[in-house]
């Protein structure tokens, strides 16, 4: 009788460990519920970690207009793709980080304006990330395949930490652009917004058709430069669409104003004698 006990006890204990130690290893208590795509999970940790470029993940929807002034969002540690950071601004812990395609492929004029070397340059593409829940880092990216990040910003240049900014020239906007959102702390979560604002000659453009036919007509110019005129708007072929484009408000000897920007002061298109389109 003694024996008999004696195996059946160490039989039993034999096994409950041997279960349990398969289990942990297979699964683990942080991995019970599967590991996302890109993702492992680690034996020694029993959590899922992430491997792989960071452009993996990416899947996107539409790409979003590069005239968006507000783009709501929200960083989740649950739901948004988690990584290691991604910019010199974080550091070895876990970021949720959100990805937003932007649509440069409607800003036609875009190709043109890649040969400006004025300074400052008469275009560029302004990316905000403002949060008031965490302190927000902003990268874009060339997700083309090389999965380059072409410029990160934390702090909008003067230490904000509500808002960070990023601000391109032509030659800089990859055709395949992605903006990342993401936060200066591990782990940080919350409501976010996203703005994406292309700029002529240092002035917000709102519309496509004003920022493509002015860009244009600055392309089409010898020096691009912004303090010569105002110059006449140009459609796709090139051709005179007979409006100019507003640079500044300025008022004639009668009193009235020549042309007039829009209610925020951005670029608009105005009619004025000289622009004359040309016959169909």
């Amino acid at each position: 009788e003694g024996e008999g006990e004696g195996e059946g006890e160490g039989e039993g204990e034999g096994e409950g460990e041997g279960e349990g130690e398969g289990e942990g290893e297979g699964e683990g208590e942080g991995c019970a519920g599967g590991c996302g795509e890109f993702q492992v999970c680690d034996t020694d940790t029993n959590a899922c970690e992430y491997v792989g470029e960071i452009c993996d993940t990416f899947g996107a929807g539409s790409p979003v207009s590069p005239f968006s002034p507000s783009i709501a969002g929200s960083l989740s540690m649950a739901s948004d793709a988690v990584y290691a950071g991604f910019a010199s601004a974080q550091f070895d812990d876990d970021y949720a980080v959100d990805a937003v395609a932007i649509n440069v492929g409607a800003m036609d004029a875009l190709p043109l304006l890649k040969a400006d070397i004025t300074s400052p340059p008469a275009a560029t593409l302004e990316i905000t990330l403002t949060s008031t829940a965490f302190d927000p880092v902003l990268g874009a990216i060339d997700n083309d395949g090389t999965c380059t990040l072409v410029a990160q910003n934390d702090d909008d240049g003067v230490g904000n930490r509500e808002r960070s900014r990023i601000s391109m020239t032509p030659s800089q906007i990859p055709d395949d652009l992605v903006a990342l959102a993401s936060s200066f702390e591990g782990g940080a979560e919350g409501a976010y917004t996203l703005a994406v604002r292309p700029t002529l000659c240092g002035l917000d453009v709102t519309n496509l058709q004003v920022w493509n036919e002015c860009g244009r007509a600055l392309s089409l110019s010898s020096s691009l430069n912004c303090e010569a005129s105002r110059p006449c708007a140009r459609d796709a072929d090139e051709a005179l669409t007979g409006f100019a484009c507003c640079m500044n408000n300025t008022v004639n000897t009668s009193g009235a104003t020549v042309c007039s920007r829009g209610p925020n002061g951005e670029m608009t298109l105005f009619a004025v004698g000289g622009c004359v389109a040309n016959d169909p």
